[in-house]
């Protein structure tokens, strides 16, 4: 039985992508080239499971050409895999601990009774490291008031 190919709109419909990022995908090579029947696009069914790969390595912030890296087609391989992965953790944790002070610094200026936050010295102790600190990750120390 022959296997049934899926045109660029099938496959949109089934994995929620618009035509024109299939196509854009199949131009940077992260999608293998669509078969061509009368000069239109034919897909293989397993883009469906190449395109949820590719939708699992955004959702965890990997690049398009961190991704094009990673796909099995081009080579996978192991060390890769290991060292791009342990690359996002650390990347990942230094923006959860980035967005873990700014929230500590939101909830502060909230508890704060200060009727102006430009004259609250909560934000202008936090702006005062941030100037001193230029260059460097920006840390949020706490503030005693």
């Amino acid at each position: 039985m022959p296997i049934s190919l899926l045109t660029i709109g099938a496959l949109a419909e089934q994995t929620g992508h618009h035509p024109s990022a299939l196509r854009y995908y199949e131009e940077i090579g992260l999608l293998k080239p669509a078969a061509r029947v009368s000069g239109r696009r034919r897909y293989d069914p397993d883009a469906v499971d190449q395109l949820a790969l590719i939708a699992l390595y955004q959702d965890v912030g990997f690049t398009l050409d961190e991704i094009r890296s990673l796909l099995p087609y081009r080579g996978y391989a192991r060390q890769r895999w290991e060292t791009l992965a342990s690359a996002k953790v650390k990347e990942l944790d230094a923006t959860i601990r980035k967005a873990q002070a700014a929230r500590r610094l939101l909830n502060e200026t909230i508890e704060c009774r200060c009727t102006r936050l430009d004259g609250c010295e909560l934000v202008m102790a936090a702006g005062e490291r941030r100037r001193v600190h230029r260059g460097s990750p920006h840390r949020v120390i706490r503030v005693s008031r």
